[in-house]
Order: C-alpha cells, then structure tokens, then sequence
C-alpha cells in the first residue's frame, strides 16, 4: 500500500529521526497492489487506486477517466456491475475506446453531461455544492474487465454517494442491465456447450 502525507505529517515525521513517537498509521491510502489475469498487459501496473484516496489524485489524473451522466452513475452504484452494452453510447464509447486500458478506471460525474439530459425546466436532484462533489468531483473507482465494468469501493460508501445522486435508477433501467447480464451469461454457456461438443466430435 502506497500512502499520501500532508507537509506538516513529513515534517513531523522528520522531526523524530530516532523513532521515540510511535507511529502506528499516518496518511491517506492511494494506492493498493493489485495483481488480476485481467489486467490489460499494455496498461499494466501493480497498484490500483483506492477510493479513500481518490480525491488527493483526481485533479491529476489524465488517463483512466471515464466521465458519465447522473443516470449512468446511480445505474452503476445500485447494480455494483453492468456490462458494457448496459451503458448509453457517451460512456460505452469511451469504455471500448483502445486507448482506456483494462484494469482500474475512474469513473468521474460530469455535471455538463446532466445538463444536457434534463429536460427544458426540470430540476436537478443533486446538490452540487455538497462536499461530496470537492476536489475535482463526484468520481468512483472501478475495475474494467473485457466486457464489463465494476465498482471497487465497498457496498456502505456506494449506497452514500448513490443516496446523493438521487437514488436507485428507475426499474427499467435496472431490467435492461438485468437482461444483459442474462444473455450474456446464456450466451457463454451455449459457447461452453458447443465446445465441448466439437471436443467430444474430435475425441470420438
């Protein structure tokens, strides 16, 4: 685990070079090693960021961002993991974009992306002046595998943040990334069938 100091914790640190002040953990958690078959070899690295410390690195981050509307964020923190076919075309075409390397992906709440989706005279359900919103934005780390997209941060701050984005998506929102998931799953299992019919063909 790689952890980020303040300037006044390095100075008191350094104050102590004979190791009288007992230190038992100082610092924000940025980065945790990550080892998974997964990971894209061209884009590979050995840590992952870790939500506790995502916003000490979000205002300089410039890769491994994908930004997304209101909807697609509270569809990803109710479901926890959607396929990339769940997703509105502005966030699939960057999730299948060559240059967004498999492994760990920020994904970032672009206010000008909810904008565009309200219709002329509605309200906004979020508070973007809620603290929530600091330090580069509304943003949760995920992992990006070959066909689907997944929530890294635990089950209590996802159910937080969805709650400050206005809830759970509407039902039909849910049913589609249901039915996704389900003829995925259909699909890998007729191909797992019919090799092992042709292996059964070639054996025979």
């Amino acid at each position: 685990r790689i952890y980020y100091l303040s300037d006044a914790a390095k100075r008191v640190l350094e104050a102590d070079p004979t190791g009288d002040l007992k230190v038992i953990a100082t610092g924000v958690k940025v980065f945790e090693r990550q080892e998974a078959k997964d990971a894209d070899p061209n884009n590979s690295c050995s840590y992952r960021v870790v939500q506790e410390g995502l916003y000490v690195l979000l205002p300089h981050m410039t890769k491994q961002v994908v930004t997304a509307s209101l909807m697609e964020m509270r569809k990803l923190l109710h479901m926890r993991s959607c396929r990339k076919e769940s997703f509105e075309n502005h966030v699939r075409d960057q999730l299948t974009n060559p240059a967004l390397g498999k492994g760990c992906v920020v994904l970032k709440f672009d206010p000008k992306l909810e904008a565009s989706d309200k219709e002329e005279g509605e309200v906004s359900v979020i508070n973007l002046n809620d603290p929530i919103f600091e330090a580069g934005g509304c943003a949760i780390c995920c992992w990006m595998g070959e066909a689907a997209l997944s929530l890294l941060c635990d089950k209590v701050y996802a159910a937080m943040v969805l709650e400050k984005l206005g809830g759970p998506p509407p039902q039909e929102v849910i049913d589609r990334c249901v039915a996704d998931k389900a003829k995925a799953k259909e699909e890998m299992e007729k191909a797992a069938a019919n090799g092992a019919a042709v292996e059964t063909a070639v054996a025979s």
